[in-house]
């Protein structure tokens, strides 16, 4: 994955979404249908938007390139620090 394509993915999914729910992007044993199912109840996503924070999400971290979106989000100016601060521990 490319430069271009990690950032437009990371606009797709939104990085407060991708910190939030690194985890479940992350693991594999998580079906893409329950962490759809997961992100329309929790946090009030619809059907298209969960599936595709989902996909690109997944699509991150199996590029290899979860550490450089991390990295990214840390140096960010989010709204919420403690999320900038998750990104930054998350990317050690």
């Amino acid at each position: 994955m490319e430069d271009h394509q990690l950032s437009k993915s990371l606009q797709s999914i939104g990085k407060s979404c991708f910190v939030k729910n690194f985890e479940l992007f992350s693991d594999a044993a998580i079906s893409d249908l329950d962490a759809m199912q997961f992100l329309m109840d929790d946090q009030g996503y619809e059907q298209t938007g969960a599936r595709t924070r989902v996909r690109e999400g997944r699509r991150i971290i199996e590029s290899g390139r979860a550490k450089d979106a991390l990295k990214i989000i840390a140096d960010a100016r989010l709204e919420d620090s403690t999320l900038a601060d998750k990104a930054y521990r998350l990317s050690l």
